[in-house]
C-alpha cells in the first residue's frame, strides 16, 4: 500500500501566493447550481487565485458562465466523447498546472484523475 501525500490545508494555499484552483462539477445542472455558494466562498478566501471550473454538461456551463468568481469555465462531455478525442482537452487542463482541484460532487471522480492535479481533496456527502 502506497502512502498518500497529506491533504493540503487552507494555509498551504494561502502561502502559495496566487494558487491555481480547478473546481470540478461533473454532475447535473441542479448540482452545479448548488455549488455556486461554494465558488463564492472560495473566491472570498482566495481573492488572488485563478479559479476555473470544469463541467460535463453544456447547461452547467451556461449556469457558471459569467460568474464573477470564476476565471474560466471549461465544458467537455467526457462520457459522449471517445477517450482518444478527449486526450487533447485533458492535456490542456493538465498543462495549466493547477495546484489543487476540488470535486464538488463525489459523483464522477474517475474523470478528473486524468488531469493529474497535485492535490485532489474531495468532500463526502453527509448521510441523512
Amino acid at each position: 500500500m502506497t502512502k498518500q501525500p497529506p491533504r493540503p490545508s487552507a494555509e498551504v494555499l494561502h502561502d502559495h501566493g496566487d494558487p491555481r484552483i480547478l473546481v470540478l462539477s461533473l454532475a447535473g445542472i441542479g448540482d452545479t447550481l448548488i455549488s455556486t455558494p461554494f465558488i463564492h466562498e472560495l473566491r472570498a478566501n482566495f481573492p488572488k487565485a485563478t479559479i476555473d471550473a470544469f463541467v460535463l454538461w453544456a447547461g452547467s456551463k451556461d449556469i457558471l458562465e459569467g460568474n464573477p468568481h470564476l476565471n474560466t469555465v471549461f465544458q467537455k462531455n467526457l462520457i459522449k466523447e471517445d477517450a482518444l478525442k478527449s486526450l487533447p482537452f485533458l492535456r490542456e487542463l493538465r498543462n495549466r498546472r493547477y495546484d489543487i482541484s476540488i470535486n464538488v460532487h463525489t459523483l464522477g471522480r474517475i474523470h478528473y484523475r486524468a488531469v493529474a492535479i497535485h492535490q485532489r481533496p474531495h468532500a463526502t456527502q453527509p448521510r441523512i
